[in-house]
């Protein structure tokens, strides 16, 4: 029984940790998506205005 217990605890610890890089990367993501559309808006503005 405490060697199930022991592979069930590593096996949890693996996945949260499999979980945060997760969602770690989600974010990264997320973030240069709103940093390529604030650009994209930014460029977007100063060519309108020179017209």
């Amino acid at each position: 029984m405490r060697l199930d217990d022991k592979k069930k605890k590593i096996q949890l610890d693996y996945r949260e940790k499999m979980q945060r890089k997760k969602d770690n990367k989600k974010h990264t993501l997320e973030a240069i998506i709103i940093a390529a559309i604030i650009f994209a808006f930014i460029m977007l503005n100063t060519f309108s205005k020179s017209f």
